[in-house]
């Protein structure tokens, strides 16, 4: 999906493109920046979801309201040796804000000693 798309929710959820105008350390006082590759939520339209590592052994996703979002920059496309290529961005998302971060696993890997 491209990233213009969430774009389009500028009027609604005032998310603004972040200006290199702007000063970073009093960003940095109020939020908290996340990279990855932006996707459309499955279920919710006031959600968004960020891919972190998406080609990556790891690949972790983080869930976040629209609403908590100030500022979008868009980053470098990441491409593979493959030739598959996906958007990066990084997102300011407002200190306080409640996100869901997702880290899968293969059952059968974990140490379940280790968690507990």
């Amino acid at each position: 999906m491209p990233f213009d798309y969430f774009l389009k929710y500028h009027e609604k959820y005032d998310i603004r493109i972040f200006d290199d105008k702007q000063d970073i350390n009093l960003l940095k006082n109020t939020h908290i920046c996340f990279i990855g590759s932006p996707r459309k939520h499955p279920e919710r339209e006031d959600k968004i979801i960020l891919v972190a590592d998406q080609f990556g052994n790891h690949p972790t996703y983080f869930e976040f309201r629209l609403k908590d979002i100030s500022y979008v920059e868009r980053l470098s496309n990441e491409v593979t040796l493959e030739g598959d290529t996906t958007i990066t961005a990084r997102i300011w998302v407002k200190k306080g804000s409640v996100g869901i971060r997702c880290i899968p696993f293969v059952v059968e890997n974990i140490n379940v000693s280790k968690i507990f």
